[in-house]
């Protein structure tokens, strides 16, 4: 019908009916469907990978120490803690390998601790470039774990090297080999956070105050520094650990590289339906926000 239409304009002279029908056009600025938005994310994944290993590297730069950074900052948190918590309130004792325990907690907590507190707030800090620039907002999230993630390596390195030497020398197993798994696991938990986040603070700024006090607590919460007997023996805290992710990620790999046992099917169903379930979550509900990012009236 189209066609026909077009010929008789053609045969009329009318310059609009030859034309034939108009081609849906997307308003400038406007939010893609989600399909033709992932695809437009993963061909600048590139930029994206490239752009966090550039920051990453340049991350301490002018400083005597420069990257070393990145490994003594978490050991000074975990040497703190334990001066606290061992020396001081005597809780490690009640630990077998109190110091890999802590060093764990407190190495892997520094990736998600990370996302919170950088995904708080990344769409305001990046307003100039989102607004001289057409790209998937996504990727400012996206490169931020992904340089979160590629500074912790050194450090889990670091990690493995100290619970190894240590002693009682938490030796690898072949539990050991699970561990890798966790780790997506983390990052993908990570990266749903950091979607979710952006768009929040984005809307509502204010509540980054309130997520800053909520890390300090999700800490704790965590059983980073002490065991969990400490928060199962409060009521409801059953609870508070199987809802906690986090606790999870540190639970598992306790039980992988230091106890040589393989985590309970039911940890490893949690982590990964909060892992995959929320980043789900997180990019869809980052991306119904697109249109909204860089707005100058926020």
């Amino acid at each position: 019908m189209a066609e026909a239409e077009a010929r008789a304009g053609r045969r009329s002279g009318d310059p609009r009916r030859a034309a034939g029908p108009k081609p849906a056009l997307l308003p400038i600025g406007g939010r893609p469907p989600l399909g033709v938005y992932i695809n437009q994310l993963a061909k600048r994944w590139p930029f994206a990978l490239a752009q966090a290993r550039a920051q990453a590297m340049t991350a301490n730069r002018g400083m005597v120490l420069g990257n070393m950074w990145l490994v003594l900052n978490p050991l000074l948190d975990a040497a703190i803690y334990f001066l606290i918590f061992q020396i001081v309130l005597d809780v490690g004792d009640r630990v077998p390998n109190y110091i890999a325990y802590l060093l764990i907690g407190v190495f892997l907590f520094a990736s998600t601790r990370a996302a919170i507190g950088q995904g708080t707030g990344i769409i305001r800090a990046n307003k100039g470039l989102i607004r001289a620039f057409a790209f998937p907002r996504a990727a400012l999230p996206l490169a931020l774990v992904v340089r979160s993630f590629l500074n912790s390596v050194p450090v889990i390195v670091v990690m493995l090297s100290i619970i190894m030497v240590k002693p009682p020398h938490a030796l690898p197993t072949a539990t050991w080999l699970l561990f890798p798994v966790v780790l997506a696991l983390q990052f993908m938990l990570n990266l749903g956070i950091a979607f979710y986040l952006a768009r929040l603070t984005d809307a509502y700024p204010d509540l980054g105050k309130a997520i800053s006090i909520g890390s300090r607590l999700l800490l704790y919460a965590s059983c980073v520094i002490f065991p969990d007997e400490r928060i199962r023996s409060l009521p409801g805290g059953d609870i508070v650990l199987d809802v906690n992710p986090i606790y999870h990620v540190l639970d598992i790999s306790r039980d992988l590289l230091i106890y040589d046992t393989l985590p309970e099917a039911r940890s490893w169903l949690i982590l990964t339906a909060y892992a995959v379930g929320g980043l789900v979550f997180g990019f869809i509900y980052f991306w119904r926000g697109e249109v909204s990012y860089g707005r100058t009236t926020q």
